[in-house]
C-alpha cells in the first residue's frame, strides 16, 4: 500500500542490472488509457462471484517490471522500469480518471538495478513535490547497490537528482524502500546491509527524513530479514513501518512493527523517536534464509491493517487489525490458508479492508486475487484479478485505493512480460463468503494408482523421469519448499527412516524441491534440515502428484504402485516405516 498525499499538499533474487547518467524530462500531456476488459482474466475460474475488472494499462514498453502505484491529490502516480538501450530507464506517468499522461523518464543508465522484488517507487511529500527513488549499482557484487532519490515539482515534467539516501559508502545492499509524507517532505525506511562488511553482520532497518536536503540515517532495528519488503504508512501518531524480523539464533522470521511517537503530519522537522520493535503476531516461522515475502500496511487515523505471508503451519496469507495506531493487534485472520505464494498488499476501505495476493490455481498456475474483510473479521469471497505465474518474473502485485475504486498493478507471464493496471469499484467487492471451498482443485493420487509419468531435474539439469529414481525397489518421494516449516519436520522423519535402513540400497528416497533456483540451493536447504538423501528439482511432478499443498509424501512399491500418500500434513517416522512395510514384504524389519 502507498499512502495518499496529505490534504492540502500542492500538486504533485536474480538481478538484471542497468550511475544515473541522465535525468529526463518531457511532455505530460494526457493520453487515453487502454480501458478494455483485461485479457489476462480469460480462463479464470473464480472461487467467488464473477467480477469484471477494467484494464487501465500505462504506456509501458514490453519487458517492463517493478510497477508501483501511489494515490496523490493530482492523480495516481505510476513508476516502473523498462528496458532501454543497454540498460533500463525509470518511467513516470499519472492516471487522471481513465487516462494516463504520456510517460516521462526519471533516470536512465546501464547500471540501474532491475529486480523482481526490490523495485523503485514514488511518494507525494507534504511540501508539494513528488519524490521518486531508484536503485543503482555501487560495487562488483550483484547485491551491492545504493538508494538514490529524485523529486519533481512540476508533476513529472522534470526531475531534480537529490543523491544517495545513505552515507555509509559501503558496497553492500541497500533497498526495499518504503516512504511516507511529512510536513516538509518525506520519510524513508529501508533495509541496510552496511554491517555485512564485517563477518556475521546483519541487515538492519534504517530511516531518514528528507526536506530541503536528505537528513542523517537512523538505525531503528539492527537485525532483520535480508530481502523482504518493508512497508510504511502514517497514523494520527506518526509513521509506522512493518517488516520481517529475524531472531538471533532460532531464525524465526515473523512480522514486526516500529512506530514513530514524535513525528506526525504536522511535525515533519522534528527528529523522530522510535519505539522498540514489536511483533504484529508470533507465527513462529523458522526459516534459515530470506523468503522474499514482505508485509503490507495501510492506516486511517488509528485504524491499521497489516497483511503478510507466513510459512508456519504449512503456509498462509494472514491479516491483522489494530485500532490503536499499531500499538496492539487482534488475533490474525487467514485470508488464504491454501499455501499461496503470498506477495501481499492491503488497502483500507470505508467499511473494512481489501487484501491482494498471489494465489495458487488448479494445474499449477497462479492468479492475483483480492478479498474483502470487515472490521469484525468476516471475509467476503475471494475474486480473481488476472492470471499470471508463480515464477519470480511475475513480480509482486500491488494495490491501492483511489477514491471509490481499487487499482491493482500486476505483471503477466508472457514473452515478453507486460505490466497492467486493473480497476474495480470498491462497492463491487463481495461481502459474503464463497459457498464453495476456494482451495485449488487438483486430482489427488490415491493408493492403488500407478506412478504418473512426470519429470524432475538432477545435477545435469536435463529433465528425467521421476520413476527412474527407484527402479525395482520401493520409492519414497517427498515434495518440499524452503519456506515450508512442516516440510522440515517431515524430511527429518524421512532421513531417520533412511538412516536406519542404511541408505538407499533397498529403498529409494528422493526429495523434490518445488522452489525456483539451482539444485545447489535446493540441496542446501534440506542439508541444513538434516536430510542427506538424493534431491531433485521439480519440472512437472508436483502438478502430476497433486502438490501443493505441501508437505507431500508418497510411498510406492517396487512396481511403482502407490501404497501410501499424505498431502498437506506432517508424516511421522512411524507412518513412513509402516507404509514401507506394506509396500515391500522383502524389506527387512525396522528395529526399535
Amino acid at each position: 500500500m502507498r499512502f495518499e498525499s496529505p490534504a492540502g499538499a500542492a500538486p504533485l533474487l536474480m538481478l538484471a542490472v542497468v550511475v544515473p547518467a541522465l535525468w529526463g524530462c518531457g511532455s505530460c500531456e494526457g493520453e487515453s488509457a487502454r480501458s478494455e476488459t483485461d485479457p489476462t482474466t480469460a480462463g479464470l475460474t473464480p472461487p467467488g462471484p464473477v467480477t469484471e475488472w477494467q484494464r487501465l494499462d500505462p504506456e509501458a514498453a514490453p519487458g517492463a517490471l517493478g510497477l508501483d502505484l501511489v494515490a496523490t491529490n493530482d492523480g495516481v502516480v505510476a513508476t516502473w522500469l523498462e528496458p532501454h538501450l543497454d540498460g533500463f530507464r525509470q518511467r513516470f506517468a499519472r492516471l487522471l480518471g481513465e487516462a494516463w499522461t504520456a510517460p516521462t523518464t526519471v533516470v536512465e543508465a546501464p547500471d540501474l538495478v532491475a529486480n523482481w522484488a526490490d523495485f523503485p517507487g514514488a511518494m507525494a511529500g507534504g511540501d508539494g513535490a513528488i519524490y521518486v527513488h531508484h536503485l543503482k549499482r555501487s560495487g562488483e557484487s550483484p547485491y551491492a547497490y545504493e538508494i538514490r532519490l529524485a523529486r519533481t515539482r512540476d508533476l513529472g515534467v522534470s526531475f531534480e537528482a537529490l543523491g544517495v539516501v545513505h552515507r555509509d559508502g559501503t558496497p553492500t545492499e541497500h533497498g526495499f524502500v518504503s516512504m511516507v509524507p511529512t510536513a516538509d517532505g518525506i520519510r524513508l525506511f529501508w533495509l541496510d546491509g552496511r554491517a555485512s562488511v564485517e563477518e556475521g553482520g546483519a541487515t538492519a532497518v534504517y530511516s531518514a527524513a528528507v526536506g530541503d536536503e536528505i537528513g542523517s540515517a537512523t538505525r531503528i532495528d539492527e537485525r532483520v530479514c535480508d530481502c523482504c519488503q518493508t512497508d510504511a504508512v502514517l497514523t494520527n501518531d506518526g509513521p509506522i513501518v512493518v517488516f520481517r524480523d529475524r531472531e538471533d539464533e532460532a531464525e524465526v522470521r515473523d512480522i514486526s512493527i516500529i512506530r514513530s511517537v514524535a513525528e506526525g503530519r504536522s511535525t515533519g522537522t522534528e527528529r523522530a523517536s522510535f519505539t522498540e520493535t514489536q511483533p504484529v503476531h508470533r507465527d513462529g516461522w523458522e526459516i534459515a534464509g530470506c523468503p522474499v515475502n514482505g508485509p503490507a500496511v495501510d492506516a486511517d487515523g488509528q485504524r491499521v491493517a497489516v497483511a503478510w505471508f507466513t510459512g508456519a503451519d504449512g503456509g498462509a496469507v494472514r491479516f491483522g487489525w489494530s485500532l490503536d495506531g499499531g500499538a496492539s493487534f487482534g488475533a490474525p485472520i487467514d485470508i488464504d490458508p491454501n499455501q499461496p505464494p503470498g506477495r501481499v498488499d492491503v488497502a483500507l476501505t470505508d467499511d473494512g479492508a481489501a487484501v491482494s495476493w498471489l494465489a495458487r490455481t488448479a494445474g499449477g498456475g497462479a492468479e492475483v486475487r483480492v478479498r474483502r474483510i470487515d472490521p469484525d473479521g468476516n471475509l467476503g469471497a475471494p475474486i480473481p484479478v488476472a492470471s499470471t505465474g508463480t515464477e519470480r518474473a511475475s513480480g509482486f502485485p500491488i494495490m491501492i485505493r483511489d477514491g471509490d475504486r481499487l487499482l491493482v498493478g500486476h505483471r503477466d507471464d508472457g514473452e515478453p512480460s507486460r505490466v497492467h493496471v486493473s480497476a474495480l469499484p470498491v462497492a463491487e467487492l463481495p461481502t459474503e463468503a464463497a459457498t464453495a471451498d476456494d482451495a485449488p482443485r487438483r486430482a489427488a493420487l490415491a493408493p492403488g494408482d500407478a506412478m504418473p509419468a512426470s519429470l524432475v531435474r538432477g545435477r545435469s539439469e536435463e529433465p528425467l523421469g521421476l520413476s527412474s529414481a527407484g527402479r525395482e525397489r520401493p520409492l519414497v518421494v517427498a515434495f518440499y519448499a524452503s519456506w515450508c516449516q512442516p516440510c522440515r519436520d517431515e524430511l527429518r522423519a524421512v532421513e531417520a527412516v533412511r538412516a536406519r535402513l542404511g541408505g538407499d540400497d533397498r529403498v529409494a528416497f528422493v526429495a523434490v524441491s518445488i522452489d525456483e533456483g539451482s539444485l545447489d540451493r535446493a540441496e542446501g536447504v534440506v542439508r541444513r534440515w538434516g536430510y542427506e538423501g538424493p534431491v531433485m528439482r521439480d519440472v512437472d511432478s508436483a502438478e502430476a502428484f497433486g502438490v501443493p499443498p505441501i508437505p507431500g509424501l508418497f510411498v510406492f512399491d517396487s512396481n511403482h504402485i502407490l501404497r501410501f500418500s499424505s498431502v498437506g500434513q506432517r508424516v511421522t517416522q512411524q507412518q513412513i516405516e509402516d507404509a514401507l512395510d506394506a509396500a515391500s514384504s522383502a524389506m527387512p524389519t525396522v528395529g526399535p
